[in-house]
This record gives structure tokens, sequence and C-alpha cells, in this order.
């Protein structure tokens, strides 16, 4: 027993010598971790004052950059905003120069359409009497016959004569003589009322008057109108075989226009017919015996 116990005291001794000695050692080697620990903290902390101060200079350079975007958008801004009003001027101004020319050249192109429709109407109108001259006569003849050629209608013209007016103008001289012929064509162009009549001065002292849809006895109404308003005007025509005043002598001729036919056949019959009145003593109504495309309906005076 003395044995066992001698065993466990020095085993204990031995125990209580080594934590002894870990005991005396612990200040030194706590320093030392103390120290190590520092040592190693100190870079720590360097390396976040670093990574912070990079932060901030990239927060700064990003602020920078911010602060240079807003800038460079205003400039852009700025310039879009002159652009787009130096393009408003523009446009308006161009707007305005255009709506000029237009306007001008509009009123330029009826000033010429007034002109060219004034040297027409001079151009088809006879320069003494201001009814319709030869050159408008024909041309309308032409247009009325093929109109009555299409619709298969009849077609008359009045051709008339001044009776002795040679003799007149002797007599009166050729002031009067004008001043007659302005107030004979006066009664035609009254007398030739609807769309398609047309009064002519055919020449000298000839008148003509196309009537379209028009029946013999219709262009024989006519003439007679025309007499009884010449009488009516008692222009005085003292060496006159038929009175003493002035009278006309009237050739009527109607047709049915057809295409083997033209408006010089009209013309031809009018006259022949004019020409018999002037035979049979002037101062009268004759109509044409052969009136083509009427069948026997002739009719003379």
């Amino acid at each position: 027993m003395n044995q066992r116990l001698t065993v466990f005291l020095s085993s204990n001794i031995l125990m209580l010598t080594l934590i002894t000695g870990i005991g005396t050692r612990l200040p030194a080697i706590g320093a030392r971790i103390k120290v190590d620990t520092q040592s190693a903290i100190a870079p720590a902390s360097a390396l976040q004052g670093a990574l912070r101060n990079i932060d901030a200079t990239q927060k700064s350079i990003w602020r920078m950059e911010d602060s240079t975007s807003r800038l460079n958008y205003q400039e852009a801004e700025r310039l879009l905003n002159q652009l787009t009003t130096l393009i408003f001027i523009v446009g308006l101004s161009l707007g305005l120069i255009i709506s000029f020319l237009l306007d001008r050249t509009i009123r330029d192109n009826q000033r010429l359409r007034v002109a060219t429709q004034e040297l027409e109407r001079l151009a088809n109108l006879d320069g003494l009497t201001q009814i319709a001259n030869l050159r408008c006569f024909e041309a309308h003849l032409q247009q009325e016959w093929v109109r009555a050629v299409r619709e298969k209608k009849s077609l008359t013209l009045i051709l008339c004569d001044v009776d002795h007016f040679r003799v007149y103008n002797e007599t009166y001289g050729h002031q009067a003589g004008d001043d007659c012929l302005r107030q004979l064509a006066l009664i035609f162009s009254r007398t030739a009322k609807r769309p398609g009549d047309l009064a002519a001065r055919y020449g000298g002292e000839e008148f003509a008057i196309i009537l379209p849809n028009t029946s013999t006895s219709g262009g024989i109404v006519v003439a007679r109108s025309i007499q009884e308003s010449v009488a009516q005007l008692q222009l005085p025509h003292r060496d006159s075989d038929e009175g003493a005043a002035v009278s006309l002598s009237f050739g009527v001729a109607t047709v049915v226009p057809g295409q083997e036919l033209s408006p010089a056949i009209l013309t031809e019959l009018s006259d022949r017919a004019l020409y018999t009145a002037k035979e049979r003593g002037r101062n009268q109504i004759v109509c044409s015996g052969q009136n083509l495309g009427l069948g026997d309906r002739s009719e003379s005076l």
C-alpha cells in the first residue's frame, strides 16, 4: 500500500510540475500570440482602408461621370432645341416663300387665262358689229352639224342681205352705213336667244343665223321676227325701191344632216334662196326648194 501511495504521489507531482511550468509560460505565449495577432490585424486594416479609398475613388469617379453625362445631355438637349428652332424658322420661311410664289403663279395663270379668253373672244367677234364673225360662224356651223348628225335632228340656216346697201352708203355716208349695220346686228343678236343659236356677220352687209333643231317653218318665224324689228327701226333709205326705210332679204334652208352631206350644202341652199329673194324684188323671205332630209315638206315664200 505504501508503494501504491508513493507511485500516486509521484505521478501527481509530475503533473503539477508540468502544469506549473505551462502556467509560468502562459503570459509569454499570450504576449507572443497578441503580438502576432496585432501584426496580422495591421495589414488587414490597411487593406480595408485601401479598399475604402478605392470605393470612395470609384464613387467619386462615378459622380464625375454622372455629372459629365448630365452636362453632355443638357448640352445635347440645348443643341437639339436650337436645331429644332432653326428648322422651324427655315420651314416657315420656305412655306411663306412657296405660298407667295404659288399665289403669284395662280394670279399670273388667271390673268393669262383671262387674256387668252379675251383674245379668243376678240378673234371670234366682228370688229364693227360686235357679233360673231365669219370665222366663228364656220366653226359653230361645223359643231352644230356634227351634233345634228349624232342626234338626227334638223338644222336651219338663215342668210340675209341689206337691200341696196351700196346706195345707202353713197347717200348717207359710210359712217351712217356702219351705224345701220350695228343696229341690225343688235336685232340679230337679240333674236338668237337659245344656247345653240348664233347670229353672225357673214360679210359686208350680209348676216346669218344658225338655228339648231329648228324646222323650216321655225326658220320662217325667226326671219319674219327680224323683218318686223327692222321695219320698226324706220331707218331712212329714200333711194330704196322697196320703200323709204331700210329692208332685208332672207334666204332660209333646213336639212337633217347625214354622214354623206357637209355643212357647205346648207350654206349653198340658203344662199340660193337669198338670191331668189333678191330676184323677186327684195324685202322678202324665200325658203330653199330643196330641204334635204325633210321629205316633201319644202316651203317657199
